[in-house]
């Protein structure tokens, strides 16, 4: 597949998408908590596999409208489209030829028709001659054009709608462009609200509805009378983050890509659960279209080893097996979390997680806050889910400290599950006066790369140190790539934090020498990003740690691989990683969670919530590593599996075929580029894959970082960085400020 019809195959799979972004409307669900009421409904949103179908091209997206449905994909030169029903039959597929490969199909700009034929706009680029053209094409079921328009204007439609009477209404950014079932253009519909931002389109029998986005009011919903000509009122709703798709049985539906799909009533402004994902063993990614409230289409992604065309029904609640239910919220949900709950789900047989995502809380106007603050409403309640994944939670030791999770060691040795047969240093990360409270079962290395060389035999180096390197390669200020004096301030205040704050007991530190010393070396960097082009014009990025014009590299560590990988190709000498120059020269790397779990001290079933705990703990689950990697996971704490990673990581590089076989990389073919020339990478030797398991073995600290404290920081400091106060006097009032806002925090 070339790159131009690759990119226009992605850009075709998320035809139609619209995602919502606003708070749910109860802080706490009608008549109890959000806990309470997961449990109660447990039953009344699980769908099964009726029949799976299968196409002879590549769908590259789906649309339904009424009992039957479209599948399409729109590549140069030619639009493929095949049609069927809720009932499972599928039709044949037709091929649209069109006048070159420089037309192609807009993904979001096809649909189906109410009487089963298809419209779609054929996209005419010539950007030698900077000449555009978009044409509304109408066919039937067996691809015979019924007839096509020409889109007038420079501007390219968002999306085409057809209504029950016929009417074909194209949407664009600020206008509603009506055609009748002649294709003749017989209205134009205008945005008369500047401050609103038109995001999608629906059919709603003879009429439209059309959803805005403003600040002030985020996503609302508006019926569009085309008869008259007028777009109504505000419509508030609770779409649960979703995405806005037509559908029978409610005004509309919402796709909420992580938990399921819920059904809108806009008359009452109800949001009703109706199919729930991992309730129905489903996981990766997927797109749902509902015929009615108990009949999907479910499509997999069409390029991945997921791809399925599926009719779903319902499960009546008297057929569901009755398990003891267990809630488990999330601040996000990974396509591997999901994998893991549905794993969980199927293979149990006593117990069924369902999934609270404090995500559908976030929005522009909480400034995607709203999760944290759903989740603390429920902690001052103390119903919160029986599990946690925890992250998200930047300062977990707070909610420790209010004993809002349960001591798992009980559970652990109840279980058969030995701490000493993980790292050590993990378990202790999640830890409090010997009890354990977050389990981390994978997690990555947060830190900085430099070159051991700089370090004249030490294992870290302090600010004055790292000051006077700058002044000695004449970069002070521009040693860290595009770093501003708000980051250098958040790099050390997460990789530093207990030189400031103690966060067992609250106690600030930051009228310190330690602190005041940050402050005079942020001060060297720009207030922004404004001018950076300019102050590293002479670094070339490939090269610059080499020629030491850049000192520290952010970096993230989640395999021993690539760690390696990154060492050869930026420094092309052994490096020491370290957290970020302080006082002392003694900063080590933080402990990045990419899965992190607790359980509520109130779950009335510990053993039960343990029960997924041990599956993520389990042998099983910690080896499945690639060559070196663990996926999106990044490192296991089983001690068996961290010491296979390092072997793995020691053999050729190798990628999995198609049949499951590993197959070596060619050398040649394994390289990387460094001024201007390129290198083979070469296998990771023993000497530093110890050196890697050292520094993952003796980091101690979960990364921390608490929004407001930083606030406080930079605003204090701007008037030092201004030159209007000294050090001295603003972290003064930090040390205040800080005092005050961590001791209401305790």
């Amino acid at each position: 597949m070339t790159k131009k019809r690759l990119m226009k195959g992605i850009s075709l799979i998320l035809a139609g998408i619209m995602v919502f972004s606003v708070v749910g409307c109860n802080n706490n669900a009608k008549g109890g908590s959000r806990a309470e009421e997961a449990k109660k409904n447990a039953k009344d949103a699980i769908f099964r596999e009726e029949m799976q179908l299968t196409a002879d091209f590549t769908q590259q997206g789906a649309k339904i409208r009424g009992d039957k449905f479209l599948l399409y994909a729109g590549n140069p030169g030619e639009f493929q489209f095949a049609i069927g029903d809720a009932s499972g039959n599928l039709g044949a597929s037709q091929t649209v030829s069109l006048e070159s490969e420089e037309h192609y199909s807009m993904g979001n700009c096809v649909t189906l028709a109410p009487d089963g034929t298809v419209y779609f706009v054929d996209n005419f680029s010539d950007y030698n001659n900077n000449k555009y053209e978009n044409t509304l094409i109408h066919v039937d079921a067996d691809g015979k054009e019924l007839g096509r328009v020409s889109l007038e204007g420079e501007s390219n439609p968002y999306s085409v709608v057809v209504t029950e009477d016929g009417n074909a209404v194209v949407r664009y950014d600020t206008e509603l462009a009506v055609y009748d079932a002649g294709l003749k253009k017989v209205k134009i519909i205008t945005n008369s609200n500047a401050s609103q931002n038109w995001s999608e389109l629906l059919p709603s029998g003879k009429d439209l509805l059309l959803f805005t986005y403003s600040d002030g009011k985020g996503m609302s919903a508006h019926k569009v009378d085309l008869a008259a000509g007028t777009i109504g009122p505000d419509i508030p709703f609770d779409a649960r983050n979703g995405t806005a798709v037509a559908g029978t049985g409610y005004d509309f539906y919402s796709l909420n890509y992580s938990t399921g799909v819920y059904g809108v009533d806009l008359a009452n402004n109800k949001t009703t659960e109706v199919f729930n994902f991992l309730d129905s063993d489903m996981s990766g990614d997927i797109n749902v279209l509902m015929f009615d409230k108990e009949t999907a289409l479910v499509v997999g992604d069409p390029y991945s080893d997921n791809a399925f065309i599926s009719i779903y029904k319902k499960v009546p609640p008297s057929e569901v097996v009755d398990k003891k239910i267990l809630t488990l919220g999330a601040f996000y949900l990974t396509t591997d979390a999901k994998k893991l709950i549905a794993k969980f789900n199927k293979e149990n047989p006593t117990y069924k997680i369902r999934v609270i995502d404090y995500s559908e809380f976030n929005s522009a106007e909480n400034d995607y806050n709203g999760g944290v603050t759903a989740f603390n409403a429920d902690a001052t309640t103390g119903n919160i889910p029986d599990i946690m994944m925890t992250g998200g939670i930047s300062n977990i030791q707070t909610y420790i400290n209010k004993n809002l999770f349960a001591d798992l060691t009980p559970l652990m040795e109840k279980a058969g599950l030995n701490k000493s047969d993980y790292l050590e240093n993990i378990i202790e990360a999640g830890s409090k006066d010997g009890k354990l409270y977050n389990v981390i079962p994978f997690f990555y290395l947060n830190g900085h790369m430099i070159k051991k060389s700089l370090l004249n035999g030490k294992d870290g180096i302090t600010i004055d140190e790292y000051m006077e390197l700058e002044k000695k390669n004449n970069i002070a200020g521009k040693s860290l790539w595009y770093e501003t004096q708000s980051a250098v301030i958040s790099d050390a205040f997460s990789y530093n934090t207990g030189d400031f704050l103690d966060v067992s007991t609250g106690k600030c530190n930051f009228d310190s020498d330690d602190f005041k010393k940050v402050l005079i070396f942020a001060n060297e960097f720009p207030a922004n990003t404004d001018n950076m082009e300019e102050i590293y014009k002479d670094a070339d990025y490939n090269s610059a740690y080499m020629k030491d014009q850049l000192l520290l590299s952010s970096f993230g560590m989640g395999s021993f691989r690539e760690a390696y990988r990154t060492e050869q190709s930026m420094f092309g000498e052994d490096v020491v990683i370290i957290g970020f120059p302080n006082i002392d020269g003694d900063s080590k790397p933080v402990i990045n969670p990419s899965l992190s779990v607790a359980i509520s001290a109130k779950c009335s079933d510990k053993e039960g919530a343990f029960e997924f705990v041990k599956m993520l703990l389990s042998e099983d689950f910690q080896n499945q590593i690639d060559n070196g990697y663990a996926g999106s996971r990044g490192i296991p704490i089983l001690k068996s599996a961290f010491e296979k990673m390092g072997e793995t990581a020691m053999e050729p590089y190798a990628y999995k075929n198609d049949q499951g076989e590993w197959v070596e990389i060619d050398p040649s073919e394994d390289t990387y580029q460094r001024g201007g020339k390129e290198y083979p990478y070469q296998n990771l030797p023993k000497e530093r894959l110890e050196y890697y398991k050292e520094v993952c073995t003796s980091v101690s600290s979960i990364r921390y970082k608490e929004d407001q404290i930083l606030n406080i920081i930079n605003e204090e400091a701007a008037a030092y960085f201004a030159g209007q106060k000294s050090v001295d006097e603003v972290t003064k009032i930090i040390q205040s400020r800080a005092s005050i806002y961590v001791k209401e925090k305790q």
